[in-house]
């Protein structure tokens, strides 16, 4: 999992990350301020700090659904 992450763009990653934040519902508050904390604390080590995260699937789902996206959506769509 954490070779897959790795291999993410600068700007998945991200996504990724403020997702995450999303989801665990104790980060910022929009998608815009999730994004933008993301860029700023962006690093070489999102791979850990995602995988070290408790629960990251549930995080996940519960972070597309805040932005009005879900897990489904992202397989009907290849993703």
């Amino acid at each position: 999992m954490k070779s897959f992450i790795s291999d993410l763009s600068d700007g998945a990653q991200i996504d990724l990350v403020a997702i995450m934040w999303m989801g665990r519902g104790d980060g910022p508050d929009s998608w815009a301020e999730a994004k933008d904390l993301a860029f700023s604390q962006h690093n070489d080590r999102t791979a850990e700090h995602l995988v070290g995260t408790p629960l990251p699937p549930d995080c996940l789902e519960e972070g597309l659904a805040t932005i009005g996206r879900s897990c489904s959506e992202c397989e009907e769509n290849g993703v």
